[in-house]
């Protein structure tokens, strides 16, 4: 901004003392850095009834005032000092952070010449300072004959305030509707930009996606075979059909057997898992007993329940059939089987449920092992999580058993859902309804 030093009426900066008052310590030092660095001299005081008492021992060149303060606040303090004959030439700015039209009102009853509005920039400060100093010759003469009623929001206002002043009140109300417009544009854009920068991004993060899916599907794929001839040679060298083997080479057998067995289970939920999350999967979805699928699936997993002496007690609701793709419904029961299992000591009973709700059915299994904190149980149907208790016999976990099961029964447009206790067993079950679905859609 080009300064005119010399124009009539206009001090040298090093003549103009500004009182600012400012109950907050911070924005009253914000507030003297800006009007310092101007060359200004500057004075604070903390309340209305400490600057009345400074002004009227010293009278200043301007008064920038906030509204909001203790024992005195701003509208009474800009009376108080328009109402005194030695003080009333003073220009006063008023500081809000309010946003009520009332505000305009309430600064023409008590005559002040400017209001800012709460955050400022240092430049609009900076600039409105300086032009009710450059415009103090205008402000003399200027009173009103008489006062002005005006009815606002359903109330009369007397103004006596000088016609300069209310074209200043005026101009400052535009000026921060116009300022707080632009903010708003500006958001407004800055929000636009950040949306079409989110949405650019999940383009981006879902063909990452796709890749990854493609890629652990190629992979999982060209690893499967290799591990099913390591896994199906060690157990027919372990059956002793191509001569016997020695107790040290069994052994080997046995670590290789086990361990081609754990890998060749984490590549099938990898699978499993690229073609659920690329959309591929399709439910064959047919009429079947369910308790029949449950007492078939049980048969298989009774065969490691047994090594561990692990007793499985079964609870049927009456025949319970409907429609439901058989294979991946068998996948669920074996993972929660399984899991149940895997996490239960040496011993302890097992107990499978199936019950008739609401046009559905509800499957639960519930273990006596060690439980799960409340910590874990929001994430552990999420992919590669796995609880902090360990399987009890040193048994396999992809981490990926539970993602499976619930991407197949929400499929199914079903519900999981668990319950634990630490030290005390964890129930694991899910709802699927029974009444149909469109067969081959994928999901």
């Amino acid at each position: 901004m080009e300064e005119t030093s010399n124009a009539v009426g206009v001090p040298n900066r090093e003549d103009v003392e500004i009182l600012i008052v400012e109950d907050s310590p911070t924005q009253a030092e914000q507030l003297r850095y800006i009007l310092e660095k101007e060359e200004y001299r500057v004075f604070a005081a903390r309340d209305g009834v400490q600057a009345l008492d400074r002004a009227r021992k010293c009278a200043p060149t301007l008064v920038i005032s906030d509204i909001v303060m203790p024992k005195m606040d701003g509208y009474e303090l800009c009376r108080h000092i328009k109402t005194d004959a030695s003080l009333k030439e003073i220009p006063v700015i008023l500081l809000t952070s309010l946003s009520d039209p009332m505000a305009v009102f309430k600064a023409l009853e008590c005559g002040a010449d400017h209001f800012i509005t709460k955050p400022y920039s240092e430049d609009y400060l900076v600039n409105r300072v300086w032009y009710i100093l450059t415009n103090r010759e205008l402000r003399r003469d200027t009173y009103l004959d008489m006062g002005i009623e005006v009815f606002f929001a359903g109330k009369k206002h007397y103004i006596t305030a000088e016609r300069v002043q209310i074209i200043d009140l005026l101009i400052s109300a535009f000026e921060s509707a116009l300022v707080k417009h632009q903010e708003l544009e500006q958001a407004n854009r800055e929000l636009r930009e950040s949306k079409e920068e989110l949405e650019r991004m999940a383009r981006h993060l879902e063909d990452l996606n796709q890749l990854k899916n493609k890629f652990l599907g190629m992979a999982a794929h060209d690893l499967r075979s290799p591990l099913v001839s390591i896994r199906g040679f060690s157990e027919l060298l372990l059956s002793g059909d191509f001569g016997t083997v020695t107790e040290e080479q069994a052994e080997f057998l046995e670590t290789i057997n086990s361990a081609s067995d754990g890998m060749l289970a984490l590549v099938n939920d990898l699978l499993d898992i690229s073609v659920i999350e690329s959309g591929s999967l399709c439910l064959q979805l047919d009429r079947g007993s369910l308790n029949g699928l449950i007492v078939d699936r049980i048969k298989i997993g009774r065969i490691s329940a047994e090594k561990k002496n692990i007793r499985i007690f079964t609870s049927f609701d009456g025949d319970i059939d409907g429609r439901f793709d058989r294979e991946r419904m068998g996948q669920v029961v074996d993972n929660l089987l399984g899991n149940a299992i895997k996490y239960s000591p040496p011993g302890s009973d097992i107990f499978v449920s199936v019950e008739a709700v609401d046009g559905g059915a509800r499957v639960s299994i519930r273990d006596e092992g060690p439980g799960i904190s409340e910590e874990e149980l929001d994430r552990i149907f999420g992919e590669f999580k796995r609880a902090a208790s360990r399987p009890t016999a040193g048994e396999h976990s992809t981490g990926l058993g539970l993602a499976i099961v619930k991407k197949i029964v929400e499929a199914h447009g079903g519900k999981v859902a668990v319950r634990s206790r630490v030290g005390k067993g964890s129930t694991f079950s899910f709802f699927i309804p029974l009444g149909g679905g469109v067969d081959g859609v994928p999901v």
